[in-house]
């Protein structure tokens, strides 16, 4: 029976053994199976560069505020020059001064001379605010009345009247001008100027006559200065009040007559637009 019991042990123990093998065999077979099936590549995604694209973002945000402000600095220039473009000047102004004739040296080294006659010479002031400019060449100049401003139109006239007196048929006499406006441009303006000057200064003596004429082209940006006109003569003091509110007051200062030799002095007729 011993025998009969080990028989049976040692049948069961190979065939576990046998079995062993056979399932370490298939399972090699399919391992084999599976490796002779090539597996797909698996392809590494490159790394993300995040820094690249953050230079690039900010880039693009760079060269768009770039472009923008390229953009308004255009508009603004187009803006400016819309703003800033010249107008029509729309006035005459004519002004009077006493002006010491020891600026004239100064005066005309900042002028070109426009015409002159014997009675009259005519200056292109480079400046469009000659009153500050004659200032500083004269501290001591002295205004004028009778100064005013007139709109003004191509192809019309303006006239400027300052009557001295009158004669014995009732024509006054004094100082008279007209300007003929001819055409008007952002750069310049022309007109006719015409002056008709007669001043009495005593009943004993002839009357001063000056009538002149002449044609100027005023750069919008300067003015024009006409000197000489009236003669250096003191009016009666029957006319004196008469023209103490007219640029004919000057015929009232002895600066201006000569009776003064400590300071001699030029009237001084200025016209400007704007």
């Amino acid at each position: 029976m011993d025998v009969l019991v080990f028989f049976i042990y040692q049948r069961t123990a190979q065939n576990s053994a046998s079995e062993q093998i056979q399932t370490f065999q298939a399972s090699k077979s399919e391992s084999d199976n599976n490796n002779s099936t090539p597996k797909p590549i698996k392809t590494r995604k490159p790394p993300v560069n995040y820094r690249h694209n953050e230079d690039n973002q900010m880039a693009t945000v760079a060269a768009q505020k770039k472009a923008l402000k390229e953009l308004e600095k255009d508009n603004k220039k187009k803006v400016e020059k819309k703003v800033m473009a010249p107008k029509l000047p729309e006035k005459m102004t004519v002004s009077f001064f006493e002006l010491s004739r020891a600026a004239m040296t100064e005066l005309y080294a900042k002028s070109q001379v426009a015409s002159e006659g014997p009675d009259y010479q005519a200056l292109y002031f480079n400046t469009s605010t000659p009153k500050n400019e004659l200032g500083k060449l004269d501290p001591s100049l002295e205004p004028l009345p009778g100064g005013r401003s007139e709109f003004m139109k191509a192809n019309t006239s303006i006239g400027f009247n300052y009557p001295a007196g009158s004669n014995t048929g009732g024509a006054e006499w004094g100082l008279s001008f007209k300007m003929n406006i001819g055409e008007i441009t952002r750069v310049s303006t022309s007109f006719e100027f015409l002056a008709d000057i007669i001043i009495h200064t005593g009943e004993r003596e002839p009357p001063y006559t000056s009538n002149f004429e002449s044609n100027f082209k005023l750069n919008n940006k300067k003015s024009l200065l006409i000197l000489g006109v009236l003669p250096k003569q003191k009016l009666p003091k029957a006319q004196l009040s008469r023209v103490q509110a007219t640029p004919l007051s000057i015929l009232d200062s002895d600066y201006f007559v000569g009776s003064n030799q400590e300071r001699q002095t030029e009237f001084l007729m200025v016209v400007q637009v704007n």
